[in-house]
């Protein structure tokens, strides 16, 4: 199975478009998580995601970054000043 085999399991499992993110980043997350377990074939990898849990969850958090725009805005923080002047 290839990554698209892998990205095809993250939107079963958790919804996630890849499209979204792209397939691209995706990719790297994969690599990195290879690495990081050792293993280098993709295939061999997708054995290693079915039988743990903890490695799926690893890579979707690779993946899935919580973050909010909020924070990189700059005007949301003038509002904030300008809401509640310090």
């Amino acid at each position: 199975m290839t990554q698209s085999g892998i990205e095809s399991l993250l939107s079963e499992k958790i919804g996630l478009d890849a499209n979204s993110i792209g397939s691209h980043h995706i990719q790297r997350t994969i690599e990195r998580r290879m690495a990081d377990c050792a293993i280098t074939n993709i295939t061999t990898y997708l054995e290693h995601l079915q039988n743990s849990s903890e490695e799926w969850q690893a890579l979707i958090e690779s993946i899935v970054v919580p973050e909010t725009w909020f924070f990189r805005e700059q005007k949301a923080f003038a509002f904030l000043k300008n809401l509640h002047p310090v």
